[in-house]
């Protein structure tokens, strides 16, 4: 809801002051914003129809938490805390030189063909690698890349 305008519509999962296409289902009458929210000073009808139904008006009294008492115990609290300041370790990574790996035009043409006989073009990569025309032998990920970079090109 678009509590300025007074607008109801179906919120975009990703932004929610946003409608997705065809989301609106309406507008709020005139005279239900008449009130408005002493915080932000827009149209508030839930105070309007406060105005129509005083006996939904509820006094609730503040939640007081105790002196010294807490909503967790202080292990918990503690233990949650230095797991979020557990300082980041950088793990050393061997990296593979692409070039390294070697490319047959038969590989280059069997993916050609994966992705010719595919029912539903385009192939995925997952596709590719889990075809069975492949045979025993499945590609690594690295390699198939690569291949399919060279095909690309």
């Amino acid at each position: 809801m678009n509590v300025a305008s007074g607008e109801y519509f179906k919120a975009n999962p990703n932004n929610f002051g946003e409608p997705v296409s065809g989301g609106n289902l309406g507008m709020i009458p005139e005279w239900l914003k008449t009130h408005l929210h002493p915080g932000n000073g827009q149209p508030d009808p839930a105070r309007t129809l406060l105005q129509f139904f005083p006996e939904l008006v509820q006094q609730h009294e503040r939640a007081v938490i105790p002196r010294g008492e807490k909503i967790a115990p202080s292990d918990a609290v503690n233990h949650l805390e230095s797991i979020f300041s557990k300082p980041y370790q950088e793990q050393e990574v061997e990296f593979l030189e692409v070039e390294s790996i070697s490319v047959s035009e038969a590989d280059l043409e069997q993916i050609v063909a994966i992705v010719a006989a595919t029912a539903s073009p385009p192939a995925s990569f997952a596709a590719i690698r889990n075809s069975r025309k492949w045979g025993e032998e499945k590609k690594s990920v690295l390699s198939l890349l690569k291949e399919c970079l060279i095909t690309i090109d």
